[in-house]
């Protein structure tokens, strides 16, 4: 999971209680913010999608989200359908998961979240020398030798 930021939004949400995994989205549910939502449902309405009526989407640039909600949510989260749906030998991603999908979730946000903390944990030393983690992109922003 390359977002455990918005995964760990997620995770606040259904601690809050503000969870449903009967619902990609519900508006005007019993709860102080008026909206119970599962987990794919709150990755979008966390990345600023809104919810047009019951379990229907609308994007930040207004267009409806046609398909399938798991694979937006998939995407917003940056998670492959093999991190999906680990941790269930019938291969059920956490999205269709009701009993455990939370805490399946929950375990994939808090792995990323190390594996995260393990990439930018500062300099490190090594043999008498600083090395500094290289983000991702394999862009360090410093300029080749020689331009």
């Amino acid at each position: 999971m390359k977002n455990a930021a918005l995964g760990r939004k997620i995770l606040d949400k259904f601690d809050q209680g503000y969870g449903e995994m009967m619902y990609w989205g519900q508006p005007g549910a019993p709860n102080e913010c008026g909206t119970a939502a599962c987990l794919g449902g709150w990755a979008m309405i966390l990345s600023g999608y809104t919810l047009a009526g019951p379990d229907c989407y609308r994007r930040p640039d207004g267009t409806t989200v046609p398909g399938s909600y798991a694979d937006e949510a998939q995407m917003l989260l940056g998670m492959t359908t093999g991190e999906a749906q680990a941790g269930n030998e019938d291969g059920i991603s956490v999205w269709f998961d009701f009993e455990d999908g939370p805490d399946r979730f929950r375990k994939l946000v808090e792995e990323s979240e190390g594996k995260q903390q393990d990439l930018w944990t500062g300099p490190t030393r090594s043999a008498g020398r600083v090395r500094t983690p290289i983000p991702r992109s394999g862009k360090s922003g410093s300029p080749k030798p020689g331009r």
